[in-house]
């Protein structure tokens, strides 16, 4: 079994074998492309990228389609539905944002607050119901009276929409949700304007207290080697595309973000 945090070892079997099908996520993609053995090494027989359990950044997907001539497509799934609910067509071109449709037989729709069902593209909580749905959680009534609809769709703790074609779209987790000055702002979004600078390696935002506004962002940004970003330009890239509540009032400089054995990024160990 191969560690995917040695990139190194993972390497070396895919010099020797000539793959079909590659799953991972996005940090995953992004260290192997950016290792200086990645583009030696054969893609002709690559037939399809899958990257779930994180939203794929679209510089890392640009990066690695330049390189391997295939994209990477998304896939959605949780633990309790088996895993997958939503894939994209492995005949998909380019980059889109999109997880995919739900798969036959399963229904996605997004709800709000208060359980009212959403229209397209409006973000709400996923709610799934299929045949790959678990039927509870083992002895916890509490808990599956709070994660089931009364018509049976299981709320999933991530928020998104789904487009006027079907197509699902996932913003964030709803527990990472920053609300400031009662402004919804999705991590995600901040995360996908600091990447595209060309000085930054990844980067994480999570909520931390405002005497203000409640909540503000804070960013901790991993800088790609021998750069000499400075904050106060990073800062002024983030006001050419987010509004400016959604803008990090901190940022702070970090050698790597807390990940798990496969590569998700912790923000639980960043708010310790």
């Amino acid at each position: 079994v191969l560690n995917p945090r040695e990139i190194k070892q993972l390497i070396e079997p895919l010099k020797k074998y000539n793959i079909g099908v590659i799953t991972g996520v996005n940090t995953l993609f992004g260290v192997l492309v950016r290792h200086k053995d990645f583009k030696k090494l054969n893609w002709s027989k690559l037939k399809v990228a899958i990257s779930g359990g994180m939203p794929l950044d679209k510089k890392v997907s640009d990066l690695w389609q330049s390189v391997v001539g295939k994209p990477i497509v998304q896939g959605y799934g949780l633990t309790e539905c088996s895993p997958v609910v939503s894939a994209e067509s492995y005949e998909t071109s380019e980059y889109t944002g999109s997880v995919g449709k739900p798969l036959i037989g399963t229904t996605i729709k997004t709800f709000d607050q208060s359980l009212n069902e959403l229209q397209a593209n409006d973000i709400g909580e996923i709610g799934i119901k299929g045949p790959q749905v678990m039927g509870s959680y083992w002895h916890r009534e509490d808990l599956n009276k709070e994660v089931f609809t009364k018509d049976g769709f299981f709320l999933s703790g991530d928020m998104g929409y789904l487009d006027e074609h079907g197509r699902v779209f996932i913003v964030d987790r709803v527990k990472d949700m920053i609300i400031v000055s009662g402004f919804n702002v999705y991590p995600c979004d901040v995360e996908q304007v600091l990447n595209q600078h060309p000085d930054v390696e990844e980067s994480a935002c999570v909520g931390i207290d405002h005497k203000v506004s409640g909540q503000s962002v804070k960013a901790f940004v991993v800088k790609k080697p021998g750069s000499i970003l400075d904050k106060h330009t990073l800062i002024e890239h983030c006001k050419e595309h987010l509004t400016h509540y959604k803008i990090p009032r901190k940022i702070e400089w970090i050698e790597s973000l807390p990940k798990s054995n496969v590569g998700k990024i912790l923000k639980r160990k960043l708010t310790q």
